[in-house]
């Protein structure tokens, strides 16, 4: 039904950025009187009084008064009882969604969710329908004039969905010919609608978190896990304006997650935990890491100027799209601390492998084929990804880019699909005793590998293979894969073009982008008990900007004032706000355009090694890339 887009809306939301995020998407299906407040309590007073309220949109998980709380205040409230009620939460679990309709919830859309999630959720409450009315559907597989079933099966914008990307393209480029079935992929704009379609039979198939088809799963809903969409393939990042080490970069700060079941909240989980955090579980308890799931195409966008926001997981290649515009640096890659785990899967409705069984396994082998397509050609495939992943190009995503992240080489893995039962076990172990997430199933029942075992005959490892995941390990092998330097994520935000200047006896690279001017010899005001290595103020257009010695800060004798001297204007974020610095050196030499190839990683044993970006190979000779931003953070603090 059409709902008045005169309504007003009642939002509360303690996450700043979340409630920023949310108030776009409401605004943006056309609803303008929107009330954003920062918690329950602030709620319940404008309830109180006699502000219109026509409909209420709430978080979940609160500190003081949670969003269930406040559900349950409404409904007991004689004036605002019948007020549509909507939570949009992090707890995403079927369990969860079970106990707020109890409680008179008018609907749930899970985070992260898209404009069309949450308009379907608002009309369905105006409508009058009760969420709790759902019923199971049964789907009737489509079978064609000439004798074919169509799939449709459903994927969201991310590289572990390449493969169904890959298998369309050998379709339609006439290098396969399916004898059985027609393909029709159906792009969604986050979990929601996928796990929706196979809920309520719209679809056949889909690729999907693995925690979330444990949950439906165990919901009743009739699917069954054929094969694995992919290996590894996840990426870690801290926000590159985060000061410190260790849990010192996380703790009183938000991480970023893309779905509350979903391995990237596993290995946050065991990492933190391993770091002395407790990082509670996004949706439902509180800790001194506060999880938040938004969408993943946000997260770059949050870390950008906001020294709140400690980092992100998500699925490639958002992380290295990040650490390559300079937002944000590598903390871990999901392959290297659980090697070849699995993450999204392919699943089938049980109505489509009971009626075309030989459908069901022609296309499980032309998955298997795609994977290994991939893991063969990458350049080719990452062409392909960048049309069907991005085909409206909002994501900006860039064949290299992508190309990156296939040939990470404990990244994303497509050429080994099987599942694996042991690690499935162990996620959901992990999940459910430690995280509280989630119920238990009963895994091997959930898996149908007859298909798999025939695409991937002759590949398939022993029946008691165990798994390799191992809390209690995360930071030693990070630490081990950091000190031998092959990461080749660590280079990908440090290629680009740089102006080389002498000093201390070194030539140093600065990278362009930081850069605003230079600036010959100007006079320069001493301020009293500044820092030994700042030499002075300078005036530059009536701006008052701090002048380093570069010299200085490397404990080397201050620079010579003399004619060849140069101040390099560069400029930075601090706490949200832009920042400049001048660094004195004794020369300016030459810009160089560095390739990711030229870049090696920082030695340990190096002085000084905070404040070097990497080192570059140019001409047999090592020169040191700065890290600029950490100068100027620590200067200007």
């Amino acid at each position: 039904m059409a709902v008045d887009k005169q309504i007003r809306i009642l939002l509360v939301e303690d996450s700043a950025p979340t409630r920023k995020i949310e108030t776009r998407i409401i605004q943006g299906l056309g609803f303008e009187n929107v009330h954003a407040v920062v918690d329950g309590e602030a709620a319940t007073e404008i309830l109180q009084g006699d502000e219109q309220v026509d409909l209420i949109v709430s978080d979940w998980n609160m500190h003081a008064i949670s969003g269930l709380d406040l559900l349950k205040w409404v409904r007991a409230d004689e004036r605002r009882k019948n007020t549509p009620f909507i939570m949009a939460t992090g707890q995403g679990e079927k369990s969860q969604v079970a106990i707020a309709v109890e409680a008179g919830v008018n609907g749930v859309v899970s985070k992260p969710f898209s404009p069309d999630d949450l308009m379907a959720k608002i009309e369905a409450a105006f409508s009058g329908d009760s969420p709790g009315q759902q019923q199971l559907k049964a789907r009737a597989p489509q079978v064609l004039a000439n004798g074919k079933v169509r799939f449709s099966v459903a994927h969201i914008q991310i590289t572990d969905h390449l493969v169904l990307g890959v298998a369309k393209h050998l379709i339609e480029s006439g290098a396969i010919t399916p004898r059985h079935f027609e393909l029709e992929t159906r792009c969604c704009q986050s979990w929601n609608p996928v796990a929706a379609d196979l809920e309520n039979g719209e679809i056949d198939g889909a690729l999907i978190l693995a925690p979330m088809a444990f949950d439906l799963y165990g919901f009743g809903v009739p699917i069954k896990l054929v094969l694995l969409a992919h290996k590894n393939g996840s990426i870690m990042v801290r926000n590159k304006m985060s000061q410190g080490r260790g849990k010192d970069l996380f703790q009183g700060k938000t991480f970023y997650l893309p779905h509350q079941l979903s391995v990237h909240h596993l290995i946050t989980h065991i990492y933190m935990s391993e770091l002395g955090l407790n990082p509670g579980v996004a949706g439902k308890s509180a800790g001194d890491l506060n999880l938040e799931i938004v969408p993943p195409i946000r997260m770059p966008e949050l870390l950008t100027g906001n020294a709140g926001a400690a980092g992100f997981m998500v699925a490639e290649p958002l992380g290295t799209k990040a650490i390559a515009a300079g937002a944000a640096e590598l903390v871990l890659l999901s392959g290297e601390v659980w090697e070849n785990h699995p993450c999204c899967v392919t699943v089938f409705r049980q109505e489509l492998i009971d009626q075309h069984p030989d459908a069901v396994q022609e296309f499980v082998a032309l998955m298997v084929q795609a994977g290994r397509h991939i893991a063969a050609q990458p350049d080719q495939a990452a062409l392909v990804g960048v049309k069907f992943l991005d085909p409206q190009g909002a994501l900006g995503l860039k064949a290299e880019v992508l190309e990156n992240v296939l040939t990470e080489p404990i990244g994303i893995r497509t050429n080994d699909l099987y599942p694996v039962a042991a690690d499935l076990k162990a996620m959901q172990d992990y999940m459910v005793e430690k995280m509280d997430l989630g119920q238990r199933i009963d895994i091997d029942a959930f898996l149908d590998l007859r298909f798999a075992n025939q695409a991937c005959a002759g590949h398939i490892p022993p029946a008691e293979t165990k798994t390799s995941l191992q809390p209690g390990t995360f930071l030693e092998k990070t630490r081990k894969l950091r000190r031998a330097g092959d990461l080749s994520k660590l280079m990908i935000g440090k290629e680009g073009k740089y102006l080389f200047a002498g000093a201390a006896g070194e030539e140093y690279g600065i990278g362009i982008m930081n850069i605003k001017e230079i600036v010959g010899r100007q006079p320069l005001i001493e301020p009293p008990e500044s820092p030994h290595f700042l030499r002075g103020l300078m005036n530059l257009r009536g701006a008052i900007i701090p002048v380093l010695d570069l010299n200085l800060w490397f404990g080397r004798p201050a620079v010579e004032m003399g004619d060849r001297i140069a101040i390099i204007v560069v400029e930075t974020e601090l706490t949200g706000s832009p920042c400049q610095l001048g660094i004195l050196v004794e020369k300016v030499t030459e810009i160089v355009d560095i390739s990711a190839d030229k870049v090696e990683a920082v030695p340990p044993m190096m002085a000084h090694a905070e404040y070097v970006l990497a080192m570059a190979k140019l001409a047999n000779q090592a020169k040191i890339l700065l890290d600029v931003n950490r100068i100027v953070q620590e200067t200007c603090h």
